[in-house]
């Protein structure tokens, strides 16, 4: 049986890097839909070559980006998912248009030229903010603000939920930005054989962390603020076409990703948390997003 897409939106292959840090190299992906139980494969024509893939903007911070193409992908977790909450769920094909993505989170060198430009408060804790050696760090202690300003700063945003999910775990419905197994070797989370007692520097992981489009440390590090409100059933509501929730009934701001500091079962690419947004802490920090042209 196959599943026909809702959306008329005429579909767009997705693609998938096969060698993610020295150029791209693409390979053919199905587009996924979900009907009743089990989500099904509907293979589509390919759309895109890889002379299509645009030049990635320069930024005023130096962020190197990577390019998601428009299409659908499987937002959600799937119902036999065992570590999966309800708010995760239900599993469904969303279509969402192209944009860019930040190939790492915002460092605190990064930010810390937001801050000299008068356009950023600093964090809330500095103790290791200015040092030389965590210069390539994710910058934490920042809340939701902090986020919001800076990437208005760098002339971008932050990215939705929905574009946060497919930028990690491609269009195949992926446990983590790299595949179904987790080690040590693929993220800084908690676990005994971690190297760091706190954030590694952003890249660490190299190709063994690395999501289908090309981000670094979408699982692990640090929690990232992302631009929707937190809505407990969202996943169950939201429209098919670049969902994002404007409701701020909750109070809270969507958190996406997980820390150093997080279990496996929070590091999962479908797991969704919320915090107030002027909430600063040890675990969150952010990356930007763009729409593309």
């Amino acid at each position: 049986m196959i599943c026909r897409l809702s959306n008329r939106r005429r579909i767009i292959i997705e693609m998938k890097k096969r060698v993610l840090l020295s150029g791209f190299i693409l390979i053919d992906m199905a587009v996924f839909a979900s009907c009743e139980g089990t989500p099904v494969c509907e293979v589509i024509e390919p759309q895109a070559v890889l002379s299509q893939i645009p030049t990635a903007p320069e930024q005023v911070d130096g962020m190197e980006m990577v390019y998601v193409p428009a299409g659908n992908f499987l937002m959600g977790a799937s119902e036999d998912e065992k570590d999966a909450l309800e708010t995760e769920r239900k599993q469904r094909c969303v279509y969402l248009d192209a944009f860019w993505i930040d190939k790492t989170e915002i460092t605190n060198a990064q930010y810390a030229q937001c801050e000299e430009a008068g356009a950023c408060a600093p964090p809330t804790d500095r103790r290791n903010y200015k040092k030389d050696s965590f210069a390539n760090h994710p910058v934490a202690f920042v809340s939701w603000y902090d986020a919001s300003n800076y990437c208005d700063w760098a002339g971008r945003r932050l990215p939705s939920e929905a574009e946060w999910e497919k930028a990690a775990r491609g269009v195949d419905g992926r446990k983590y930005p790299w595949g179904e197994v987790l080690s040590c070797e693929n993220a800084n989370y908690f676990e005994d054989c971690s190297e760091f007692a706190s954030t590694s520097p952003v890249g660490f992981f190299g190709e063994k962390g690395v999501s289908p489009y090309g981000a670094m440390d979408m699982s692990g590090n640090l929690w990232e603020w992302v631009e929707d409100w937190y809505k407990e059933d969202f996943y169950h509501i939201a429209p098919d076409e670049n969902p994002s929730n404007m409701d701020s009934a909750s109070g809270l701001k969507v958190l996406r990703g997980g820390s150093w500091n997080s279990e496996a079962r929070f590091i999962r690419t479908t797991h969704r948390d919320g915090s107030k947004p002027e909430s600063t802490s040890a675990y969150i920090g952010f990356r930007c997003a763009l729409t593309a042209d």
